[in-house]
């Protein structure tokens, strides 16, 4: 079951959404327009901002669905539990975003499918970081700046591991599950860095 959801995430996360929507729409291929991303904020400059938005909502279902129903997984071996399951399962659809089979491995910077995971494992935590590029974005009109100011602060000298955590712990709001995010965290770490103690 595991190994299914895990293929399920990466298909998921690769679905092109942008590029269908701006297709369907205008005919172009946002990947000859602009950035050539297939990105929301591409998808503006090829076919509109109602265009851009259908494609940032279903960006970010395609991360937050699989992380959702990883979770909901009674025998989630072998990983130690569904909170393990379900965070490799986000990672895999955002990697699904970024390197989709369909497009010969080239596709979008995954911030709106990440996004989709963070408010999976953390939303309170997601929609800081969604409000910090917001911010950025309106005053610099660069996506880039605004999606690398909304997680920095969560990222400070610390590995991609312990960073995730971080992110997830460092704002004291008591309806993040920190313990269900520490346990993914802890099971990513364990199957990624061999040595590591993993509490057996």
């Amino acid at each position: 079951m595991s190994a299914l959801l895990l293929a399920l995430a990466y298909l998921a996360g690769s679905i092109p959404f942008g590029l269908f929507i701006a297709r369907t729409l205008t005919g172009k291929d946002v990947r000859s327009v602009g950035s050539g991303n297939i990105g929301a904020t591409n998808v503006a400059r090829a076919a509109g901002k109602g265009a851009a938005a259908a494609t940032l909502i279903l960006d970010a279902l395609k991360g937050l669905a699989p992380v959702l129903l990883a979770r909901l997984v009674q025998d989630p071996r072998p990983f130690r539990s569904a909170a393990g399951l379900a965070a490799a399962c986000g990672v895999l659809a955002v990697v699904g975003h970024c390197f989709p089979v369909w497009l010969r491995f080239r596709g979008g910077k995954g911030v709106a499918t990440g996004l989709g995971v963070g408010l999976a494992l953390a939303p309170v935590a997601a929609l800081c970081g969604a409000a910090a590029w917001l911010a950025l974005y309106k005053l610099l009109r660069i996506s880039s700046v605004g999606s690398l100011a909304g997680v920095a602060p969560h990222f400070p000298r610390r590995s991609g591991f312990d960073a995730a955590q971080h992110a997830c712990q460092s704002i004291d709001i008591q309806r993040i599950d920190h313990e269900t995010v520490s346990a993914g965290v802890d099971q990513l770490r364990c199957a990624a860095l061999p040595g590591h103690d993993c509490g057996q």
